[in-house]
């Protein structure tokens, strides 16, 4: 069986492109040859990511104090409508017991009027 040539071997032998990058690497994976365009554009995108998520934390954390803050005022307006409407109920009992006339005279007449006054 002939032998390879030396010249053979060292080249393109020993690089494959990366599947997931595009990368050109050597075959066990320990250097790197050239950086492809999916490369650099996934290192920018991992960069934004970063500061994404950061800022999508501050945001739920916003999110969640904005709710809390949302159902106290929905819990203080109901609170406020169930005293207004026990003012209101009050102050109709209060008006309506003002409001009556009070009989005098004989039953079945109107109140202050006699016979005697035609």
């Amino acid at each position: 069986m002939p032998r390879k040539k030396a010249a053979d071997v060292s080249g393109q032998v020993n690089r494959i492109h990366c599947p997931a990058c595009a990368c050109l690497v050597s075959s066990d994976g320990q250097k790197l040859y050239e950086t492809s365009a999916k490369y650099l554009e996934s290192l920018k995108t991992s960069e934004v990511l970063g500061t994404l998520e950061g800022k999508f934390k501050e945001l739920e954390t916003l999110l969640e104090n904005s709710e809390k803050e949302l159902a106290a005022a929905v819990s203080a307006k109901q609170n406020l409508e169930s005293q207004l409407k026990e003012a209101n109920a009050r102050s109709e009992k209060a008006s309506v017991e003002t409001l009556e006339p009070k009989q005098t005279g004989k039953p079945g007449k109107p109140a202050g009027r006699e016979e005697d006054d035609w």
